[in-house]
């Protein structure tokens, strides 16, 4: 299961431009995890 501090509440995510950067090297650092360990990527959904 991957967790990630951009599909949270609005009022949890990052501020700063520093911060929004950080977001597409942690997208793809998990996609290559996925690719690499040959299992999809669940995130937690709202009702849970």
């Amino acid at each position: 299961m991957r967790f990630s501090i951009w599909t949270g509440l609005a009022a949890h995510k990052p501020l700063g431009n520093i911060n929004r950067a950080r977001n597409a090297p942690y997208r793809h650092s998990a996609e290559f995890r996925q690719r690499f360990n040959g299992c999809p990527i669940h995130e937690p959904s709202a009702g849970r």
